[in-house]
């Protein structure tokens, strides 16, 4: 139907205020509750390392968690339980610190050597009572062709944690690991990597858990009219469309939720989501069948499909991230009829090669 652009512009951030929780989110949620609980409580503050593939939700926890413990002015100062930063891409500690000391509100967070900088960024951590600190993209502090300045980094972070009982938390793809393992007494004082996963739709409880999060999101898009799409075959083409990510699956409803409100409607259809799907989606162009994942013919054997989907979304997000993460549980892919394309050959490669980069790391 059609409606006034002004009326539904009010819904033009829906997407961003939905949260769908899953088994890996509220589990993550609940140690990040733990982690600051202890502080104070324990000899040893724990350290967290939470890790998982592009758009997988990694952000978006650590968000929620946060708008749990927002600052408090009181009258002796702020009180900040949390602190969080970002680490910029290829951090030195001098970035580091700089990032943290814009995260306090230090107008000067440039300014100073990185001796003087760190002993600003106590003085912040201790005024505010802060608890734990949180680092997001903690794999652009690995580089692997500056070892001394990645043992630089470890030290660092080893001496900061030991100087308070402040909890850490890390945030960051599968590689970050190697921050940790390179340092062992850092590595002694983090528990084992709390991992945000892929949906693995050959897995039947991974396959309903994605389908329970589709549907819940859906009926939270109200005003917005929407397919059935956690049914059996519609949740298969989202799955195809998104490779399980959740964070690309609120993309893609953010994307046809602003096509509907320049539209004047609130009824999305599945064209409306294949085109949604080739705007948004940084893979798009290569998926394999004409139509796209939401319009084309779905064939009856449908396991060579899936794995070059995923393959798909490997290649891009090795690309982007430097490391895919793509695991089938085992699951192999039949051959196809005729002999196999270039393409064919290098994406099933590049699963295989996936599922043991995953296994090593984890």
């Amino acid at each position: 139907m059609n409606v006034e652009v002004n009326e539904l512009m009010k819904y033009l951030n829906l997407v961003k205020s939905i949260r769908i929780d899953h088994l890996a989110y509220t589990s993550i949620l609940d140690a990040l509750e733990g982690a600051l609980l202890s502080v104070g409580k324990t000899a040893t503050p724990e350290c967290v390392h939470i890790a998982g593939g592009y758009r997988t939700g990694k952000s978006c926890v650590i968000d929620d968690f946060m708008s749990r413990y927002p600052p408090e002015r009181l009258a002796e100062g702020v009180r900040r339980s949390i602190v969080q930063a970002t680490i910029p891409y290829n951090g030195t500690v001098k970035a580091l610190v700089e990032a943290l000391l814009r995260a306090f509100g230090d107008p000067h967070w440039a300014r100073g050597s990185e001796s003087n900088q760190t002993a600003r960024l106590l003085d912040f951590l201790e005024k505010t009572r802060c608890k734990m600190i949180i680092l997001d993209e903690f794999q652009h502090l690995c580089d692997k062709g500056q070892q001394k300045r990645l043992d630089h980094t470890t030290d660092w972070l080893k001496t900061l944690i030991e100087k308070k009982p402040w909890a850490l938390v890390v945030a960051g793809l599968p590689e970050s690991c190697a921050i940790i393992n390179r340092n062992g007494q850092l590595q002694g004082r983090f528990d084992h990597s709390l991992v945000m996963p892929l949906f693995d739709w050959t897995v039947a409880s991974d396959r309903t858990q994605f389908r329970s999060i589709v549907r819940s999101f859906v009926a939270e898009m109200h005003p917005f009219e929407l397919p059935d799409l956690g049914g059996e075959e519609l949740a298969f083409r989202t799955y195809l469309a998104t490779s399980g990510r959740v964070g690309l699956f609120a993309k893609l409803m953010d994307r046809a939720v602003r096509h509907a409100i320049q539209g004047r409607t609130t009824k999305i259809q599945l064209t409306d989501l294949a085109d949604a799907y080739t705007r948004a989606i940084w893979f798009a162009s290569t998926f394999p069948l004409k139509g796209g994942p939401f319009l084309c013919d779905l064939p009856q054997e449908r396991n060579d499909l899936l794995v070059r989907a995923l393959g798909m979304a490997s290649d891009a997000s090795a690309y982007r991230e430097g490391n895919g993460q793509i695991h089938l549980h085992g699951v192999e892919p039949k051959a196809s009829v005729g002999a196999k394309t270039p393409r064919q050959t290098s994406t099933r490669s590049k699963v295989a090669k996936d599922k043991e980069d995953l296994r090593r790391t984890f």
